[in-house]
């Protein structure tokens, strides 16, 4: 009967060997944090699309070490992560989007591990640590020792239903290291990953027309009368369908001329060139007022609906002397609502 005892207890120390090899590896990083600043999102934006990809990963970070001591035998040893929020059930290119904290807000949870390699995202085809679907293994190992793991964790956010502005915080996942044998393995303490301080902006328009191209059309060197003069004015619209009461303002960025201290004028694209024509740049306005770059304008409190704003653009005299050859320039008129 003492015999049988002490064969028992023996038993009792083998099957719990790979916990304890586990319980004493150290979690270094107790929390991956992504940090974003403002989403801004659109509000004709479709549930399953991907919203701005605004949020840079974590950096590479210690996130375990192990003893060298002991070996942990003939099992496999796991690194990896899962995600904490639910599968909402939309996919995009094959990976989960999960629920946040944040109402209509999903995220894809993906990471990569030291080597700085491939980025696996949830779920992906690789060792699984427990059978889970939201588990990953990203590196496994048979027998000796994983003495330090590595990882950076990125998510992509989507829209999962209506949003509302406001701020997105909280945890999105967990880095874990265990042991996949059976009844057996050990685990690590989890080390959270989390999103914090992205303010999400439901914009209250739409813009119908992303880009439009003006032909202002060939014009004649000599046909400009003298620094200031102008020529080719060419009139544009530009589609917005807005929420009534929304403010919508415009700024214009560009490169100025740098033949005049004239704000509005735009230099001509390759500037300098043989073939760019000199002595001449261009000009937007609104409402007949030339647009000064980076100067913001408020251009209507909206009444609801579908809005068209009218600009123009045209050439301006720039030098004494204008000589002939191409004359594009590229503006960008920035949108913005409150």
């Amino acid at each position: 009967m003492k015999n049988l005892i002490k064969l028992v207890g023996v038993l009792g120390l083998l099957c719990t060997s790979h916990v304890w090899a586990y319980a004493i590896c150290s979690r270094v990083t107790t929390s991956v944090n992504l940090t974003g600043t403002t989403l801004f999102v659109q509000r004709d934006t479709k549930v399953g699309e991907p919203l701005n990809d605004i949020i840079p990963p974590s950096a590479m970070q210690l996130i375990y070490t192990c003893p060298a001591t002991p070996s942990y035998g003939a099992i496999w040893q796991n690194f990896g992560f899962k995600a904490t929020g639910s599968f909402t059930g939309l996919t995009s290119s094959s990976r989960y989007i999960y629920a946040s904290t944040y109402p209509g807000v999903g995220f894809a949870l993906g990471a990569n591990q030291g080597d700085g390699g491939s980025v696996y995202w949830l779920p992906a085809t690789s060792t699984p640590l427990d059978g889970n679907i939201n588990q990953l293994a990203m590196i496994a190992t048979s027998g000796g020792n994983m003495a330090t793991s590595r990882g950076s964790a990125r998510v992509r956010l989507y829209k999962t239903g209506t949003i509302t502005s406001g701020v997105l915080s909280g945890r999105v996942g967990v880095f874990i290291l265990g042991s996949s044998e059976a009844g057996g393995g050990g685990w690590a303490a989890e080390t959270p990953i989390s999103i914090s301080g992205l303010t999400i902006t439901v914009l209250a328009c739409t813009l119908s027309t992303p880009s439009v191209a003006v032909p202002l059309g060939d014009v004649q060197a000599n046909q400009f009368s003298g620094v200031g003069s102008t020529l080719g004015t060419r009139s544009f619209n530009l589609g917005l369908n807005c929420d009534a009461g929304t403010r919508v303002n415009v700024s214009m960025s560009g490169v100025q001329n740098t033949d005049t201290s004239n704000t509005s004028v735009l230099a001509l694209t390759g500037a300098g060139n043989a073939d760019v024509a000199k002595g001449v740049g261009a000009q937007i306005l609104y409402n007949n007022t030339p647009m000064n770059i980076g100067e913001n304008l408020l251009l209507k409190t909206s009444a609801g609906g579908m809005e068209t704003l009218g600009f123009q653009a045209r050439y301006y005299q720039t030098l004494a002397k204008v000589m002939p050859g191409k004359a594009n320039a590229t503006a960008t008129l920035n949108i913005s609502y409150e």
